[in-house]
């Protein structure tokens, strides 16, 4: 599943593998609390993020046991 709040993104998601799950959806507000996943990957995300602790938050309460993540910012942004 890939989420974004560009829909171009998304598209060009779409074009290179049609067997990728979109979702245009708020990081702080995704509206997919039944599904879990075994691995969120945030690549230079965190720093866009109005709240970030928020937004690990609800990525934490979406991951299986034993809730691997890896996130990644520009360090030229502060949190």
């Amino acid at each position: 599943t890939a989420m974004d709040l560009s829909e171009a993104n998304l598209e060009r998601i779409r074009q290179q593998d049609s067997r990728i799950h979109t979702l245009f959806a708020d990081a702080c507000e995704p509206g997919i609390s039944d599904k879990k996943y075994d691995l969120i990957v945030a690549l230079e995300v965190l720093e866009h993020i109005v709240n970030p602790r928020l937004a690990i938050g609800i990525w934490k309460s979406l991951l299986k046991p034993p809730q691997l993540r890896y996130f990644q910012k520009d360090p030229r942004h502060l949190l």
